[in-house]
């Protein structure tokens, strides 16, 4: 995975961005594929962070 962007933040821009590319970065994707061959392509993820007390 290359070139994640936070598009949209809650509460605000900043607070969570740096968890959510870390987060993302330690997932594993299968490349899209047509003719059986990997291809470039974009996706669009939704996190949603939840705080705990404790």
């Amino acid at each position: 995975m290359r070139d994640v962007e936070v598009v949209e933040a809650y509460p605000r821009a900043g607070v969570f961005d740096n968890a959510a590319r870390r987060a993302l970065a330690r997932w594993r994707f299968q490349p899209k594929r047509v003719d059986g061959r990997p291809v470039a392509s974009r996706a669009e993820i939704t996190l949603n962070f939840s705080l705990q007390e404790g």
